[in-house]
């Protein structure tokens, strides 16, 4: 559920059915009093609009063609507005909040392409332009009813179950598990991290782990061995990106544990 509807209830006032009758002053009133109200209070209310900005951007698939049809979404909470990208993958939301969005691009009904997900922040003012790649998923792995490692990409694992993911309102239960590795030229715009060394568009977006989701990654990317390192996932309530912990290469692997299923990025420390 993205937004919420407050539906305003009307009340209004009836005259009795047996009013008392009218009483007739006869009395004359001599008060001389010429005060005058001299009350010259103005509303000194100085509120401004809420300020806004203009998002535009493009999206394309994972071999640099523009996706027709992409659903684009920039959410605060349960809040979003939306767009649908055209036949050259363009979109244009104009009076978007300035505040940090969630920037959320997929195509509906189409199971075997990442969602992909960023936190943007936004100016007054200052106009956004913004890309989105979304890649094919690499092949699924079936949930079992014990845990187990399941490949979420090129480097990352991820070990769950059946029953390891909370569902979230009006989607269906996970039975399966999947992921992506980003190409670094089509990594998408993301602010507040530096220093990245890979990114993994993952599947089911946007569900939790009931006790968190343990990850291992390979370090084929020419991290410093005994280096430590971060790792962030991409929080689409808060708009922000999550901290699911500090890591240090061991061996040739990185391991942690991370909250839900969304874009995992490792960075330097930040």
């Amino acid at each position: 559920m993205r937004a919420l509807w407050l539906t305003p209830l009307l009340f209004v006032g009836c005259k009795s059915p047996e009013d008392p009758p009218v009483e007739t002053d006869t009395d004359t009133d001599t008060d001389a009093d010429a005060d005058t109200d001299t009350d010259a209070d103005t509303d000194a209310d100085t509120d401004t609009d809420m300020p806004v900005t203009n998002v535009s951007g493009t999206i394309y698939d994972g071999t640099g063609a523009a996706l027709q049809g992409a659903q684009i979404r920039f959410c605060r909470g349960e809040l979003c507005l939306n767009a649908t990208a055209d036949a050259a993958g363009g979109f244009a939301i104009d009076n978007v909040q300035a505040f940090p969005h969630s920037f959320e691009v997929l195509v509906p009904g189409d199971a075997t392409r990442a969602t992909g997900f960023s936190a943007v922040t936004l100016e007054e003012g200052v106009p956004k332009s913004l890309a989105m790649t979304l890649p094919l998923l690499d092949s699924p792995s079936p949930l079992g009813a014990t845990a187990a490692w399941h490949q979420v990409g090129t480097g990352l694992r991820v070990m769950l179950d059946v029953n390891g993911l909370e569902t979230p309102p009006f989607l269906p239960d996970a039975t399966q598990v999947a992921g992506v590795r980003v190409d670094s030229t089509q990594w998408p715009t993301v602010d507040g991290l530096e220093n990245i060394h890979a990114m993994w568009f993952t599947s089911p977006f946007d569900y939790h782990g009931v006790a968190g989701i343990p990850f291992e990654i390979t370090n084929d990317m020419g991290l410093t061995a005994g280096g430590t390192y971060e790792v962030y996932v991409g929080d689409y309530e808060s708009s922000s990106w999550i901290l699911a912990g500090s890591v240090t290469e061991s061996g040739g692997v990185l391991t942690g544990t991370m909250p839900l299923m969304s874009t995992v990025v490792i960075t330097d420390p930040q």
